[in-house]
């Protein structure tokens, strides 16, 4: 399968305004993708959803690095596969007896596990690092300060998780924020 998003050299520009420590090299982006945020509610139209948000200090406040290998040419989906090359996630799991699943690995080579998505033809690779790649590691690092699922929900994997996303969704507009937490509107982040 084709991968759904656009990439070049000049992409990582703009990934590099956000993440200084990634870099391009032969189809595999890699290095350190770093944060200092937190989860801040909001509420729109009776739905509350969750913001990622800077942050110095303080209560929930998520500092952490992980080290990371995107592969732009070994696809799953249709989108570039993303590992944590550092093992912490599977530390984490072994550590408390889960399948790596359940963490949001794919158990067949560990890749993770970066959510459902909807095809878009338009998205760029920094639009790819920063609505799917990074949200992803802020909920690891979140789950792994606090031992808990973090506030943005969870489905379960496989059909019961595409069919409870579903649900979620139809009760959504367009205009909404997306429920990944990227705080960009959902017609944005998900629909083409």
């Amino acid at each position: 399968m084709r991968a759904m998003i656009r990439y070049s050299t000049s992409e990582m520009e703009e990934i590099n305004r956000h993440f200084l420590n990634l870099f391009y090299s032969e189809d595999v982006v890699k290095g350190e993708i770093d944060f200092s945020v937190k989860y801040k509610p909001s509420i729109s139209k009776h739905i509350k959803y969750w913001n990622i948000v800077p942050c110095s200090s303080g209560h929930g406040c998520i500092q952490d690095v992980y080290d990371i290998e995107i592969r732009l040419k070994e696809l799953r989906d249709g989108k570039p596969k993303v590992f944590e090359i550092g093992g912490r996630i599977k530390r984490l799991a072994e550590e408390l007896n889960l399948p790596i699943i359940e963490l949001h690995l794919y158990p067949d080579d560990g890749d993770c596990c970066l959510g459902i998505f909807f095809p878009n033809s338009n998205e760029t690779l920094s639009e790819f690092i920063l609505n799917k790649v990074y949200p992803y590691f802020v909920w690891q690092a979140y789950y792994s300060q606090y031992r808990k699922i973090p506030p943005i929900g969870e489905w379960s994997h496989g059909a019961q998780g595409r069919q409870e996303f579903s649900r979620y969704i139809q009760i959504l507009g367009r205009n909404q924020p997306c429920p990944c937490g990227s705080g960009k509107k959902f017609k944005i982040c998900y629909h083409t």
